[in-house]
């Protein structure tokens, strides 16, 4: 069985934090410690989580509730890599914008087929960050079958294999991925979270930054469709129709 290796850090409290100062400000999060090596992000991935961010009613992690910021703490202490803060950024905007919705209900799960069993051993032992599942088996396949499992959730335009094409989708094609809470894209982040303490090979480790930075595109897709909602109930409750009394003068 191979060695799961989870990085100590101390922890501050608060959110994840992005290394870049405006993009933290942004999102009213924390500056992030540790000691993990950055490999290098795209460009404009901090501006691009940093507007994300910035778009979120309201950011105020004095409001967040408990679930919340625990998964932010332990979220955030697992890399300090440019690329998994940024992506952190933009899910806490995207949960943000949802409310922080959480509950049982099918809208605030992703469909379990082809998760990994890893996540159900997690899951039903009160799901403790602390309580590391005990068997990950060979690190190229747990990613392997964390990659199934995503690549299950997503629209039929983006295709079936890896890398995933990146179509333009209308907001019914984002339905089963569209979902916060601790049941909903959460549980996507735990599993690159285990993902990214397993020791692994250059190549195993870019696997991952492929699928962090898909997850982070992504949540720009979610947070785009959760905005044109907005302006389309926002435009409804300002509807310019004449009053019947106005019609009748």
């Amino acid at each position: 069985m191979d060695t799961v290796v989870i990085p100590e850090r101390t922890l501050e409290s608060g959110a994840p934090a992005v290394p870049e100062a405006g993009a933290a400000a942004a999102a009213g999060l924390s500056e992030s410690g540790g000691g993990v090596p950055a490999s290098a992000a795209p460009a404009d991935a901090n501006a691009t989580a940093a507007a994300a961010a910035a778009d979120a009613p309201g950011v105020d992690d004095k409001k967040w509730p408990p679930w919340f910021r625990e998964a932010c703490e332990f979220l955030r202490s697992q890399s300090s890599d440019d690329r998994w803060q940024a992506m952190l950024t933009r899910w806490v905007a995207f949960e943000t914008n949802l409310g922080f919705a959480d509950g049982k209900a099918k809208k605030y799960r992703l469909n379990a087929t082809a998760r990994p069993d890893q996540f159900h051993w997690w899951q039903s032992r009160a799901r403790g960050y602390e309580n590391l599942p005990p068997d990950f088996g060979k690190p190229s396949e747990y990613a392997a079958a964390v990659k199934t499992f995503y690549i299950r959730l997503q629209p039929d335009a983006r295709g079936s294999t890896w890398p995933l094409a990146r179509e333009a989708c209308d907001s019914s094609d984002w339905s089963e991925l569209n979902k916060g809470g601790k049941k909903g894209v959460l549980t996507i982040l735990i599993l690159l979270a285990w993902w990214q303490g397993l020791e692994q090979t250059k190549k195993e480790r870019q696997g991952l930054d492929e699928v962090v930075d898909d997850v982070s595109w992504i949540l720009d897709q979610l947070l785009a469709v959760e905005r044109g909602g907005k302006r389309s109930r926002e435009e409804d409750d300002s509807d310019p129709t004449p009053s019947k009394r106005a019609r009748l003068r």
